[in-house]
């Protein structure tokens, strides 16, 4: 991620070590920095290890310059490897998560917008508490280019005459973030963690700072009731919890046309 060291942290070639917040810190050339996790960064180095068939790196490079060096050794190797042209699944993907998202990828290369279609919910994979995700969570799985060719969710669209179909690109899935998964059209739970925490919620009256709300949507499962969503009437707020909580499988879909309105430039 990019970001600026809250610490000074010495660079050396470009790479210095906060030890504090246990980060590589990377300058670049537009002259700002990006930020590494040491652990990200070992999984990471581990898991190219392991699918080059190469030898397991040593848990004492953790939080090394040395980790880091190998990290971007390995990743051109996978570059040029025969690996590189399966789907990149990030480290601590389970196994089942990256089969369903396997076979919906293909599904979706075979039959298009009639292929299958997804709702990912996201958490904490140590708790497996769910995170209430609401964007970026229902659609058709593909897949980018380049090097580590990553999961990529499809937002499905509306044509002019209401038919389904996509855009022509999609956000990265977080594949070890899933913690339940449901396939949209056959409306059926096909994967959720052992420990799964469904989300629980109840209504509460809108603050007046709030003055277009009637009805305030508070999650109560995780400690203290906390405010979740704002919205005009109480059906509109018991949709939202039925999504949130799996029972409605999608929301409303957007229109192509909404879809290519919202990347034109504005004057």
């Amino acid at each position: 991620m990019n970001a600026t060291p809250t610490n000074p942290v010495q660079l050396v070639d470009g790479l210095g070590l906060n030890l504090e917040q246990r980060l590589y810190v990377i300058a670049n050339a537009a002259g700002g920095f990006s930020c590494f996790g040491f652990d990200n960064c070992f999984a990471e180095v581990k898991h190219l290890a392991c699918l080059m068939k190469l030898p397991e790196p040593d848990a004492s490079m953790l939080g090394t310059r040395e980790c880091y060096a190998l990290h971007r050794s390995l990743v051109g190797q996978y570059a040029s490897h025969q690996v590189s042209k399966k789907t990149w699944y990030r480290p601590g993907t389970p196994a089942k998560v990256a089969k369903i998202l396997e076979a919906a990828r293909a599904s979706y290369e075979d039959f298009r917008e009639q292929g299958t279609m997804l709702r990912l919910f996201y958490g904490c994979t140590e708790t497996d508490r769910d995170y209430c995700e609401r964007f970026s969570t229902v659609g058709f799985v593909s897949r980018s280019m380049g090097p580590m060719r990553v999961p990529l969710l499809i937002e499905p669209l509306l044509d002019d005459e209401r038919n389904i179909t996509t855009g022509s690109f999609g956000d990265a899935i977080n594949t070890a973030g899933i913690v339940r998964i449901v396939d949209v059209r056959r409306a059926q739970e096909v994967y959720r963690a052992n420990n799964y925490v469904l989300p629980q919620f109840r209504l509460g009256e809108a603050s007046g700072s709030v003055k277009s709300a009637r009805v305030a949507v508070l999650r109560t499962d995780q400690g203290e009731p906390d405010v979740q969503a704002y919205f005009d009437t109480e059906e509109q707020a018991a949709q939202w919890i039925a999504f949130m909580q799996g029972f409605r499988v999608h929301q409303e879909f957007r229109t192509a046309r909404e879809a290519r309105e919202e990347l034109e430039p504005t004057n």
